[in-house]
């Protein structure tokens, strides 16, 4: 007894997957058409160009299964992944993109905790020069100088690292707050 006939509409359907799952895979990595066909070049599949990998992309031009297998070695991925992926497959995509968006957070962060840290060495040490003054001929400059310094003791008196961490617990349970419907915003 033979088996039934594979149905030619799964065929299409999978010629199709395969297809977005190029695009989508190239377009990830930020790769263009003619990337993709270069590292094609570099993984050994000859005749391949960025003509190719558009017609490939639209559905345009089969894809023999020695193509497949390196389109899916090049991607780091499986052709069965790329026919077929696992439709729990983009909840992983998902937690995959906000890690990089927490890591590309936490790097913005850093950089602004070393430029404040510098900043406020610099502030450190232009308070000391400012308290050293103590012949001012403007009343007027004697009177700002003195304001700068109440704000300069108040701003040191709490040590920046636990200023920091004040701020962005605060700033963590505020947003937590608000987007939980518990704060309100005051107008």
């Amino acid at each position: 007894m033979n088996p039934p006939p594979y149905p030619r509409d799964l065929n299409a359907h999978d010629d199709a997957r395969f297809a977005e799952s190029v695009k989508r895979l190239r377009e990830e990595r930020g790769w263009s058409q003619g990337e993709l066909a270069r590292q094609l070049l570099a993984a050994g599949m000859e005749g391949f160009h960025q003509t190719t990998v558009s017609r490939i992309e639209k559905g345009e031009r089969p894809v023999r299964l020695g193509e497949a297998r390196a389109l899916a070695r090049v991607f780091d991925t499986s052709v069965d992944r790329m026919v077929a992926p696992e439709p729990r497959e983009k909840y992983i995509r998902g937690v995959e993109e906000l890690f990089a968006k927490v890591g590309e957070d936490v790097r913005q962060i850093e950089a602004a905790v070393k430029s404040l840290t510098q900043v406020n060495m610099q502030l450190e040490q232009a308070v000391s020069a400012l308290g050293e003054i103590d012949d001012w001929a403007d009343p007027e400059l004697e009177e700002r100088a003195r304001g700068q310094l109440i704000l300069a003791e108040a701003h040191f008196w709490l040590p920046l690292e636990k200023g920091l961490c004040r701020l962005i617990s605060d700033t963590i349970n505020m947003e937590r707050d608000k987007l939980n419907g518990k704060h309100q915003e005051t107008p």
